[in-house]
């Protein structure tokens, strides 16, 4: 995903095993609500259509890695600069840093690694290059700081004070994000539970008493009844998922 981290973009191996692994699950949700192979073939492959959803999800979390990664390079810009380094100077030092933490893979040192090239091949202004990183990466925190730094250039403002501000501002946000998590972990568990809970009755009924549910997997007013159940299975999943997700700060 190098020079696309707005995006997130699977590979074809996880695209695959995602793909096989959406059709599995709806195709075993469609046959527990109806009870017929030929609908479970042809209609699981609507699972593979929540990939949406799924890299949604991915670029969340995608992006709290970048937020962690900045924070961690505003740290290293600050030692720098203190140092009497120049800024350009500072995010090269910035990307041996990210790399040392994160590998050599990582998702903003392999950004830093990119513009650090340009900034050296096209002569291109640092704060030019700190917000092309804003733009690629969609950080709101990054393209903060460019406009900062920019500022401070041109007004001749204290920059390491900014920069030790920018991270101090970046870690109250993560923890206060962390909290949040930690005190809606029991309501995630709560949502998990009560959404698995309709599967694992009619799973049950079909093991213990099958003939008690006959009459919802014939004739027309019996897969009605089944068709309604499934959609608000669904839409109930995903409202309950929705609520406990902690948006960004």
């Amino acid at each position: 995903m190098k020079n696309e981290c707005i995006k997130y973009v699977p590979e074809v191996k996880e695209r695959l095993i995602y793909y096989v692994i959406a059709y599995t699950a709806s195709g075993a949700l469609l046959y527990l609500f109806y009870k017929n192979i030929g609908v479970s073939v042809i209609f699981g492959t609507l699972g593979v259509f929540t990939e949406k959803y799924y890299c949604e999800y991915k670029l969340k979390r995608q992006m709290e890695r970048i937020t962690l990664q900045f924070r961690d390079l505003l740290y290293s810009i600050g030692s720098s600069i203190s140092a009497g380094r120049y800024l350009q100077e500072a995010l090269e030092e910035g990307e041996v840093a990210l790399k040392v933490i994160y590998g050599e893979k990582s998702l903003l040192a392999d950004e830093l690694e990119s513009i650090n090239k340009n900034i050296r091949t096209s002569r291109i202004d640092s704060k030019d290059a700190l917000i092309e990183l804003a733009e690629r990466s969609g950080s709101d925190d990054i393209r903060n700081f460019a406009e900062v730094c920019g500022i401070c250039r041109e007004t001749g403002g204290d920059m390491q004070k900014v920069i030790s501000e920018a991270a101090a501002n970046i870690a109250d946000k993560m923890r206060v994000k962390k909290e949040i998590r930690t005190l809606m972990a029991q309501k995630r568990f709560e949502a998990r539970i009560v959404s698995l809970m309709p599967i694992a009755v009619i799973t049950m009924l079909n093991l213990i008493s099958p003939d008690y549910l006959q009459p919802l997997y014939g004739g027309i007013q019996g897969r009605l009844i089944m068709t309604a159940a499934l959609a608000g299975f669904v839409v109930s999943c995903l409202w309950m998922f929705r609520l406990t997700e902690v948006e960004s700060i």
